[in-house]
């Protein structure tokens, strides 16, 4: 039998928000099978006590998504000015952090205070007061700055060819 883990929320090693993380356990028929033990900081001291939460089936890491289930409030605008004022650094956590993240393996992430300026909603905070990121408003502001990307080279390709034909007459 496997098991699968989902976190809900994102599952990076400092993209966590909170209360959108969700711990669970499930075989590969994707029968939910309960609560198991999750560190809410995957990268935290083991010696520390691991909090066990009650969770709703989910059968697979995915968030819903179906249209049945959504009522549409507005678009999401933020896109490529956005995504062009996030910072990505190399890091390793320091070595008396008090959330206890081992501080030996090196990662590739951002600071919150510095996403905080660019994609606001991506940053809350934890029960201690430290700032968390949510990837999730990241990933849809890149799908944005990928079409407004994509729409500028479509107009610069037809001014091009338009260049192209009149130098050709």
């Amino acid at each position: 039998m496997r098991t699968c883990s989902v976190l809900v929320g994102g599952a990076l090693p400092v993209a966590l928000l909170g209360a959108a993380i969700i711990a669970t356990s499930c075989t590969s028929s994707g029968r939910y099978v309960g609560p198991r033990p999750y560190r809410p900081y995957p990268h935290a001291n083991p010696a520390l006590p691991v909090p066990r939460v009650p969770v709703p089936p989910v059968p697979h890491p995915a968030h819903a998504s179906d249209a049945r289930l959504k009522h549409e409030t507005g678009s999401y605008e933020r896109g490529l000015d956005a995504l062009e004022n996030i910072r990505t650094v190399r890091f390793r956590y320091r070595g008396d952090n008090p959330l206890g993240l081992d501080p030996a393996p090196e990662h590739i992430g951002v600071i919150a205070q510095d996403l905080e300026s660019a994609v606001p909603e991506a940053v809350g905070r934890d029960g201690s007061g430290y700032r968390m990121v949510d990837p999730d408003p990241v990933l849809w502001t890149a799908v944005n700055a990928i079409r407004e990307l994509r729409r500028e080279n479509r107009e610069l390709r037809g001014r091009l060819e338009e260049l192209e034909a009149a130098k050709g007459r």
